[in-house]
Parts: C-alpha cells; structure tokens; sequence
C-alpha cells in the first residue's frame, strides 16, 4: 500500500503525493476510475442519467442528487398557460386565472348593404365586458375576403377577433361599443340592397 509520495502507482510521475487526493467513490462517475489517497485503485459509483423530459403534473418531480448527468433535462411549457384559462383566482404555476363563470350569448342580426365596402351596425345587446368567441356573416358574397371588428370594451375602441376560414382580421378596429363592422377588400364590396345576416358568440359573466 502507498502512502505520502510515492512511485507506487504504475505509469505515474515521480513525487505525486496521494494524501491529498480527496475523492472517493460518491464524488466520481460511475466505471470511471482513481486512485485514492492510499494508492489503492477505486471505481466510481455515481450514477449516470441521461436526457430527460418532464411533464409537469399533480406532483411533484425531482431530479435525485447526486447523478451525473449526460443529457439535457427538459421541463415542459404549455402555451395554453394563460390567465385566461384559468379559473379566476387560481393560481397555476405562478399564473393567476382571470376566467370567470358565465354563459355564452349569441347575438345576431342583419343589415342591407348600401354597395360600399363597409358596413357598421348599430347592436345595443353587447355589453361592457363581453369576450369575443367567434362569428359569422351570410348573404350574398363581398369581393374578397371579409373583415370584422366589434365594439366590446364599452370604451370607444373594438376588439378584434382572428377568424377561420377565408376570413381575416380587422386591421382598424375603431368600433364604437355596441357596434359590429364589416368590411370587404377593393375592389368591389358589399350588393347595392342585398340582406346580409350575421352573429356574434360572446361570453358573458
């Protein structure tokens, strides 16, 4: 057994002085090997863990000490994370909910078009605080693709809502509250007395 400084260990310079190695077994890589300060040949024994993905959860989930890790540990994100998912005063993840319970409210109507490329029409049924979930509009087709806004906010200014379909988002949303607008690209527009009927779903509450 060597001790101090020592020639002992095969293949090594002279004067290495092994009493101040420190390490032992715990402190190094599993299968990787050392000699400690008694000049005695020792593998490791920490355990390796690879790349990992975690889901959050219920649950919590950890990571054990004393790994060696060779992989990048993943923890997942949700980009539905958002307070407006959440019940209102929950607290998820360090996200406060804002949705509150309420129902959903369909409005609807209709007007006759005068031939231009824009139609606003006066709807008293919204109401401050309304959150747009979705809408249509039927009669005789507008050249090009329709735009919408709807006034919501109670504040003189709309709220746009991004549709499906060929439908697209208003780029001007200067709604009053109370109003829905409609809007066709140039050229062309909405048929000179033609009827065109349209709802709205909101929530409420």
């Amino acid at each position: 057994m060597a001790t101090g400084r020592t020639n002992a260990v095969t293949g090594s310079a002279e004067g290495i002085d092994l009493t101040k190695v420190t390490a032992s077994a715990s402190d190094v890589k599993t299968g990787r090997k050392f000699y400690d300060s008694t000049g005695t040949l020792v593998t490791g024994s920490v355990q390796v863990k690879t790349a990992a993905t975690y889901t959050p959860g219920k649950t919590d989930q950890s990571i054990a000490a004393n790994q060696f890790l060779t992989g990048k540990q993943t923890i997942k994100g949700d980009s539905d994370l958002i307070a407006s998912n959440i019940k209102a005063g929950v607290q998820i993840f360090g996200v406060t909910g804002t949705y509150s319970e309420g129902t959903d409210v369909t409005i609807s109507g209709e007007f006759t078009a005068t031939g231009g490329t824009s139609e606003s029409v006066l709807n008293s049924q919204f109401q401050t605080g309304d959150t747009l979930r979705s809408w249509t509009l039927s009669g005789p087709s507008g050249s090009g693709n329709i735009y919408f806004a709807a006034g919501l906010s109670g504040s003189g200014t709309g709220v746009c809502v991004t549709a499906s379909g060929p439908n697209k988002v208003s780029t001007s949303c200067s709604v009053s509250y109370s109003r829905v607008s409609f809007s066709t690209e140039s050229p062309g527009g909405f048929g000179n007395g033609s009827t065109y009927y349209y709802t709205v779903e909101v929530h409420r509450g």
